[in-house]
């Protein structure tokens, strides 16, 4: 299982490699740019799209993740 703080390092990469900067993940999540920055200032828990996009579940509230096998 990972926490909050582990899942938003995995966001950022996720962020990096596939949308290069914080406004173009947030259109693709549906979200404002300024939610994208409190989940990566850890002021705000990430929804359910950002942590399936980093391949993610919440299975705890506000307390734990984990990796879900993507269907090919």
């Amino acid at each position: 299982m990972k926490t909050k703080d582990e899942v938003v390092i995995e966001l950022r990469v996720l962020i990096a490699r596939k949308y290069r900067t914080q406004g173009e993940a947030a259109r693709a999540w549906g979200v404002s740019a300024a939610f994208v920055s409190a989940v990566m200032c850890g002021e705000k828990l990430p929804t359910e799209v950002m942590l399936r996009d980093a391949g993610y579940k919440k299975v705890q509230p506000e307390a734990y993740y984990v990796r879900i096998k993507k269907e090919k």
